[in-house]
């Protein structure tokens, strides 16, 4: 199968890595999950691997337009995560 494949192994180990982990930690504390973002972003990154699978030419501005959402979609988390580094870097 060739770089499908080793594509698509990898996307399986990692999956089984990330299920792994949520069941590990599960031991040590609750995690609150949002399933449908959950779900919402996976979907949003396997039509950013679709897009680049399929597209041999003007891949870019789907591809830059799906990452952005995702961005969006998240960007409370990912303001909150920038905040933390900044203020680790003060003290």
């Amino acid at each position: 199968y060739g770089v499908d494949g080793a594509a698509f192994a990898t996307f399986i180990s990692y999956f089984l890595v990330f299920v792994l982990r949520a069941l590990h930690r599960r031991s040590m504390g609750r995690i609150r999950w949002n399933l449908p973002k959950l779900l919402l972003n996976l979907a949003l990154v396997l039509a950013q691997t679709w897009a680049l699978l399929t597209f041999e030419t003007n891949w870019v501005l789907p591809v830059l337009a799906l990452c952005a959402l995702t961005c969006l979609l998240n960007l409370r988390m990912l303001l909150s995560a920038v905040q933390k580094v900044l203020r680790r870097r003060r003290i």
